[in-house]
């Protein structure tokens, strides 16, 4: 019996490792040992790892003719010698099965479910590797273009979706281009691993920092916090450790060339890199420093914004306060002077 196409095709296209797959066959194999003979524990499954060739040794003990009591586990020593001929009385002997004895239909049953469990265990695997990639960013290849989402295949060619809710407005997709995501969330849902990918939440944006600018990946800019609008705008509030360092610069890099390749993921998002302070009044102006505001003051948990009338309609245009107050966590008023 020769299973290197199966083992050949799995190890390759699904990530299961070579020594997985033969544990699954042995499983199968032993399996229908049970059917037909009661018991597998006196067989040995040989798998050669290079050919994939699979033998079936069945161990029994000699014993004198005539005394054989039982024959899936006894074999008299006339027989014996026919197969080693220095075996002795009390020595064990593996005797080679044909694959034939077991029958085309269990044979049949044996491959369909190697095939199942090979399935099942695809899914086990898979399920562990998104797990640890929770958070991170991978590149996936789009395959198919459906009303509502994109297929998609990773590396390891696991076919997986992405809701075109999950996706930026500006993003442009075609089936063969590749596609840069955020492994969002993996669950398990009718025994079927199921993974959530996007490109439009604020991890996704900080992710993309990290990996860009070498500075945030080593702790010397920190990142205090990100707020989106998907579409509009995007506000990244960061601090510099180190005085030689300053954080917006930092992360805009020499000639842009940090915040063009950012840019170029969430297109034509208005991209605001503010520094980062503790007081809400300061962090609100320096977030608001392209608006002419004549006064900030904290009232109790609210904060009042007084800016010139001209200024009134930008400032309250696709929802530019309320990122404002999800980020200094307040109610934010606004007043015209």
């Amino acid at each position: 019996m020769n299973l290197t196409g199966i083992l050949t095709e799995f190890k390759t296209e699904k990530n299961i490792t070579r020594p997985v797959l033969q544990s699954i066959l042995e499983d199968v194999l032993r399996n229908i040992i049970e059917k037909k003979y009661g018991k597998s524990d006196n067989f040995d499954i040989i798998i050669n790892d290079k050919s994939g060739d699979v033998e079936i040794y069945k161990n029994k003990i000699v014993v004198p003719d005539c005394e054989v009591e039982d024959v899936e586990s006894q074999i008299s020593i006339s027989d014996a010698k026919n197969i080693q001929d220095d075996l002795e009385i009390g020595e064990e002997v593996a005797e080679k099965i044909n694959f034939n004895e077991f029958g085309y239909r269990s044979m049949l049953v044996a491959k369909q479910l190697l095939l199942q469990k090979i399935v099942e265990q695809e899914k086990i695997e898979m399920y562990k590797k998104y797990q640890k990639l929770i958070g991170s960013l991978i590149t996936v290849t789009i395959t198919k273009i459906n009303k509502n989402d994109l297929l998609v295949i990773d590396a390891n060619s696991n076919i997986l979706q992405i809701s075109k809710k999950e996706l930026n407005p500006s993003d442009r997709y075609y089936v063969g281009n590749d596609l840069l995501v955020l492994v969002e969330k993996m669950e398990y849902i009718k025994n079927n691993p199921i993974v959530t990918l996007t490109r439009n939440t604020e991890e996704f944006v900080e992710n993309l920092l990290h990996d860009e600018i070498p500075e945030v990946e080593d702790g010397i800019v920190v990142i205090k916090n990100i707020i989106r609008e998907i579409g509009y705008r995007t506000i990244i509030i960061a601090e510099s450790y180190d005085s030689r360092k300053d954080a917006c610069g930092t992360i805009i890099g020499k000639g842009g060339c940090h915040i063009k390749n950012i840019q170029r993921e969430i297109g034509y998002e208005r991209i605001d890199i503010v520094e980062y302070s503790k007081n809400k009044e300061v962090q609100l102006k320096r977030c608001l420093k392209d608006f002419d505001i004549e006064d900030i003051k904290t009232i109790d948990n609210n904060i009042e914004i007084y800016v010139k009338q001209s200024d009134i309609s930008s400032l309250l245009k696709n929802n530019y306060l309320d990122l404002l107050a999800e980020l200094v966590e307040a109610k934010i008023e606004v007043y015209a002077i």
